[in-house]
C-alpha cells in the first residue's frame, strides 16, 4: 500500500518528551519556589492589586449542575478583562447572584468564578478555617463564562449552557470527554462524534465532513470546518472551566458549531504570583492487562508586576482491553495521548493588554471493530488500525479598553493532521484468511483566522430613547481552510499488497462575515431583548483526483459559493432577580465539502455536498428559590433540521456524504440542584444533590431514499436516547487541617438506534461513578490523595453497529471504556 505523506511518530519518544517536559515544570517549579519564598511570601494571594480570597468551604465553587468544587487550591481562575480604569470593579466584591451581573469585555477565554462570600485571607501561622458555616446552608454559587465573547454569569446569558469547573472535573476523576460529559443527558459522546440534543448521523468516521459539534479552545477552533480531521480528548488539568453550549451558535461562531459548542477555558496566567502543581495517577482498567497511568504539572511565573506566563502538560496512557482470539495483535485499542501549553499575558499599559496561547495535543493510539454485540474480544483483527492525530493551536489577542468600549484583535490558527488505517474488510464482509483490504486515511488541515470586534463596556448612553441602554458586540471575522485529504483503498493477497483506489482531494473553505449582537433592558429591567445576526459570505473549492492500480480515472474541479444570514432572538422576563422565562430562537449553518471516497467514480458517489441547516426555538426557566440553596431549571425546545448531511456507507465500504432528507427534534430537559440544610436529622453540613432529566423525541420529517435504502418519514434518528438522566449527590467537609470531598454519581441511558436504517437496537445502561479526594491544607505542597472509580459496574456500552454490506444482519461494533478506578496524588505550590 502507497502512503502518501505518511507522518510516523514514535510513542516512546514522545513519552519520553512529554515526561521531560512535565518533570522540567514540577522541579523548576520547586526550585523556583524555594528561591523567591522570602520575596513572595509578602505577596501570596495578591494578583493585579486584587486580593485573593480563600473561600469558605461551605461556600465552595459549583457547576451549574451543582457539583461542589475540589478542596481550595491554586486551580482556580484568576482571569482579569482588560477594561478603562474608570470601568474597572472596586474592591469588594459582589456576592454570587448579586442583581445583575454587568458583561465587561474580556479576552478570549477568560473565565472567573463569583465566590458566594469572600472572607479575608488567614495569616501565615493561622489554620484555615474550612468547616462550612454555622448559620445555614451556603447558596448555590454561579459560573463566569465567555461563551458570548463578554464576561457574564451562566445564569444571565440567553443561551442555553452548562458549564463545570476543571478543578470539579479533576477531582472526580475525570480524563476524557466521555467523563466529562456524563453529567449532561442531552449529550451523548461516542467514539465517532458528540450528539447534542439529538443533532447527529454520524454513526461511523467519514473523512469529508465536518462536525455537527463545533470543539473550541479558548475561541481557537480545534476542528477543520469541513472534514472530519483529527479529534483529542482534552484533560481538565489546570482549565478554568468546560462550557457546553446548546443549540446552535452560528451568530458568533459561524458554520463550525450547528448544534452547539463544547469550550475548553484553560486557566491563565496570573500577574505577581508564582505557583506550580503536580498530579500523577495510576490505576486499573478492566480486561486490560496492563495500568491506567497519567502526569500532569503546571507552573506559573510571574515577570515584574505586567507580565506572567504559565505552562500546563497531561500525559495519559489508557492500554488495551480487547484481545484478539487469533493471537496475532497486541495493539487493538490502547492509546497514548499527550497535551502541552504556555499561556503569556502583558499587561502593557491600564488599557492595552496581549495575551499569547500554544497548544500542542497529540494521540497515537488504534481502532478495534468488534465482532460480537457483548464482547471486547475481536476474530476478525486483520491489519493493525492505527488511529493518530496533531492538533497544533495558536491564538493571540490583544485588547485596548477605552471608556466606553473595547478594540479586541484576535489571530488564531489551526494545524490539525490526522493518519488512519481501517481494515475494510469487515465491513465489506471479505473473507480475511486470504484478503486483506486496509484503508489508508491521511488528512492535513491548515486553518488561519482573523477577527476584530468591538464591545461596550457599559450600557449606551443618549438622548434618543431608541439608541439609549444597549450593550452591543459588533465584529468582522475571516477564516480560510486548506484541506488535504488522501484516501487509499488496498488489496493484500499472498503477501503482495496492491493499491486498488487512490484518491486525493484538496478542498478550500473560506468565510467572511460581519456579526452583531445587541443587548438591551426594558420596563425598570424586567424585560430583555436580545438581538443578533450574522452575514456571511462563504466559499468553497475543490480539486479531486482518482486513480486505480496507478492508472488514473478522474479528475475534476469545482466550487461553490453562498451568502447566508443566520439570526438569533431572544426575550426574557425577570420575575424577581432569581426567577426568569426566556424564549429564543437561533439559527445555525455546517459548512459543505467534497467526498474523498477511493471508489467515487466506480460506485456513482456524489463529488460533493451542501450545507445544512437548523432553526432551533426554546422556551425557558431558569430560578433560585429558598436563598438561593435550590435550584430549578426547565428548557423546551424544537428543532427543524433541514438538508441534512447524511453519512452513508458504499457497497465497497467507502464512507461519503450525502444531502438528503429533513429532520424535527423536540425535547425537554430539566435540572435540579438542592444544598440541603445540615441542620436536618442525618443530613451532614456541606451536602448537596443533583438531578437531570432528558426527553427527546426526534425523527425524520420527510421520506427520502439513501444509499443503504429507503427511509420513511418519522424515522427516529439514531445515538441519542428518548430518555436520559442523572442523579448525583456531592459533599464536601473539613477537620481540623484536612478538607474533604466526595462526589456519588448514576447516568442512565435508554436505547438507542445504531442509524438510520435500523439493524441494531443498543439496550439502556446505567452507569454508577464515585470519588473520593482527602488533602491537607497546611502540609507542604497542601498534597491530596484521590480515589476514583469510572463504570464501577463494568458495563458494557456500544458506541455503534455497521452493518456489513454483503449482509446487513452482521455487524461490527465498538464499545465504550470498561471500569477503571484510579489513585491519583497531587501537590501544589
Amino acid at each position: 500500500m502507497q502512503q502518501k505523506k505518511v507522518c510516523h511518530y514514535s510513542t516512546m519518544k514522545f513519552s519520553s518528551t512529554m515526561s521531560v517536559f512535565l518533570f522540567t515544570l514540577a522541579m523548576s517549579g520547586i526550585a523556583l519556589g524555594n528561591q523567591t519564598d522570602g520575596e513572595n511570601g509578602a505577596q501570596q494571594g495578591l494578583a493585579d492589586d486584587t486580593t485573593k480570597v480563600q473561600p469558605d468551604v461551605g461556600a465552595e465553587s459549583q457547576a451549574s449542575d451543582g457539583q461542589p468544587a475540589a478542596a481550595p487550591d491554586s486551580q482556580t481562575s484568576d482571569a482579569q478583562p482588560a477594561v478603562s480604569p474608570d470601568t474597572q470593579a472596586s474592591d469588594d466584591q459582589p456576592v454570587a447572584g448579586a442583581d445583575a451581573h454587568a458583561s465587561v469585555p474580556v479576552a478570549p477565554g477568560e473565565a472567573e468564578v463569583l465566590p458566594t462570600i469572600a472572607v479575608n485571607s488567614p495569616d501565615d501561622d493561622s489554620k484555615l478555617d474550612t468547616a462550612p458555616s454555622e448559620e445555614g446552608p451556603q447558596q448555590l454559587e454561579e459560573i463566569i463564562v465567555t461563551a458570548t465573547k463578554t464576561e457574564a454569569s451562566a445564569r444571565d446569558i440567553p443561551v442555553s449552557i452548562n458549564a463545570m469547573k476543571g478543578d470539579d472535573l479533576v477531582q472526580q476523576g475525570a480524563t476524557t470527554l466521555e467523563q466529562m460529559l456524563k453529567n449532561q443527558p442531552s449529550v451523548n459522546v461516542s467514539q465517532e462524534a458528540v450528539t447534542i440534543r439529538g443533532v447527529g448521523l454520524t454513526v461511523f468516521q467519514t473523512n469529508s465532513q465536518g462536525k455537527e459539534a463545533g470543539f473550541f479552545l479558548g475561541e481557537a477552533n480545534m476542528i477543520p470546518p469541513s472534514t472530519g480531521g483529527g479529534n483529542i480528548d482534552f484533560d481538565p488539568y489546570d482549565l478554568s472551566t468546560v462550557e457546553v453550549l446548546e443549540g446552535p451558535q452560528s451568530t458568533l461562531f459561524g458554520g463550525t458549531a450547528l448544534s452547539g459548542a463544547i469550550r475548553y477555558i484553560p486557566n491563565k496566567p496570573r500577574m505577581g504570583e508564582f505557583e506550580g502543581g503536580l498530579r500523577m495517577g495510576y490505576g486499573s482498567l478492566s480486561h486490560a492487562d496492563k495500568p491506567l497511568e497519567d502526569v500532569s504539572a503546571m507552573l506559573n511565573v510571574p515577570v515584574g508586576d505586567h507580565f506572567a506566563m504559565r505552562a500546563a502538560g497531561t500525559f495519559r496512557r489508557k492500554p488495551s482491553v480487547g484481545t484478539d482470539t487469533n493471537g496475532k495483535f497486541d495493539n487493538l485499542d490502547n492509546v497514548d495521548t499527550g497535551q502541552a501549553r504556555i499561556l503569556a499575558r502583558w499587561e502593557i499599559t491600564d488599557r492595552f493588554s496581549a495575551d499569547l496561547l500554544y497548544s500542542d495535543m497529540r494521540k497515537d493510539g488504534f481502532l478495534n471493530l468488534l465482532d460480537k454485540p457483548d464482547s471486547r474480544n475481536t476474530s476478525i483483527h486483520r491489519v493493525d488500525q492505527p488511529d493518530n492525530a496533531r492538533v497544533h493551536i495558536g491564538s493571540l489577542n490583544l485588547t485596548y479598553a477605552f471608556d466606553a468600549f473595547s478594540i479586541v484583535g484576535v489571530v488564531n490558527t489551526l494545524k490539525n493532521h490526522r493518519y488512519s488505517i481501517l481494515d475494510a474488510g469487515p465491513i465489506i464482509g471479505v473473507p480475511g484468511a486470504l484478503i486483506q483490504m486496509p484503508s489508508l486515511t491521511e488528512a492535513d488541515a491548515d486553518v488561519p483566522s482573523y477577527e476584530l470586534r468591538m464591545v461596550s463596556a457599559h450600557p449606551t448612553e443618549s438622548a434618543w430613547w431608541i439608541f439609549d441602554r444597549w450593550d452591543y458586540i459588533a465584529g468582522l471575522y475571516y477564516m480560510k481552510a486548506d484541506q488535504d485529504t488522501a484516501t487509499t483503498l488496498s488489496v493484500r493477497t499472498a503477501g503482495i499488497e496492491t493499491d486498488a483506489t487512490d484518491t486525493q482531494a484538496s478542498v478550500q473553505v473560506s468565510e467572511k462575515a460581519f456579526y452583531l449582537n445587541l443587548n438591551r433592558h426594558l420596563l425598570d429591567d424586567r424585560l430583555e431583548a436580545n438581538i443578533g445576526a450574522r452575514l456571511a459570505a462563504t466559499t468553497l473549492d475543490a480539486d479531486i483526483a482518482e486513480q486505480a492500480s496507478g492508472i488514473p480515472i478522474m479528475h475534476q474541479t469545482f466550487s461553490d459559493d453562498g451568502h447566508r444570514v443566520n439570526p438569533k432572538y431572544a426575550l426574557t422576563w425577570h420575575f424577581t432577580d432569581d426567577v426568569n422565562v426566556r424564549v429564543s430562537m437561533s439559527e445555525g449553518f455546517r459548512f459543505g465539502g467534497a467526498n474523498s471516497s477511493p471508489t467515487g467514480i466506480a460506485e456513482g458517489i456524489p463529488p460533493t455536498f451542501h450545507s445544512d441547516s437548523l432553526k432551533n426555538y426554546e422556551l425557558g426557566l431558569r430560578s433560585d428559590w429558598f436563598d438561593r440553596t435550590v435550584r430549578f431549571d426547565l428548557t423546551g425546545y424544537h428543532i427543524a433540521w433541514s438538508n441534512l448531511q447524511v453519512t452513508q456507507l458504499s457497497p465497497l465500504a467507502s464512507s461519503y456524504t450525502d444531502n438528503i432528507g429533513a429532520a424535527t427534534i423536540d425535547g425537554l430537559e430539566a435540572q435540579f440542584t438542592w444544598r440541603l440544610p445540615y441542620t436536618w436529622k442525618f443530613v451532614p453540613k456541606g451536602l448537596t444533590l443533583n438531578t437531570s432529566v432528558s426527553l427527546l423525541n426526534s425523527k425524520t420529517s420527510e421520506s427520502f431514499d439513501s444509499a443503504n435504502g429507503s427511509v420513511d418519514k418519522g424515522t427516529r434518528l439514531p445515538l441519542s436516547p428518548k430518555v436520559a438522566a442523572t442523579f448525583g449527590l456531592s459533599w464536601i467537609g473539613a477537620w481540623e487541617n484536612w478538607v474533604f470531598n466526595a462526589n456519588a454519581q448514576a447516568s442512565y441511558a435508554g436505547e438507542r438506534t445504531n442509524a438510520l436504517i435500523e439493524t441494531s437496537r443498543f439496550d439502556p445502561y446505567t452507569v454508577i461513578d464515585a470519588s473520593f479526594r482527602i488533602q491537607n491544607s497546611v502540609w507542604l505542597g497542601t498534597p491530596s490523595i484521590t480515589l476514583s472509580g469510572t463504570n464501577l459496574t463494568d458495563e458494557f456500552i456500544l458506541n455503534f453497529a455497521n452493518p456489513t454490506t454483503t449482509d446487513p444482519q452482521v455487524s461490527v461494533y465498538s464499545a465504550q471504556s470498561p471500569r477503571a478506578v484510579k489513585l491519583s496524588l497531587e501537590f501544589a505550590f
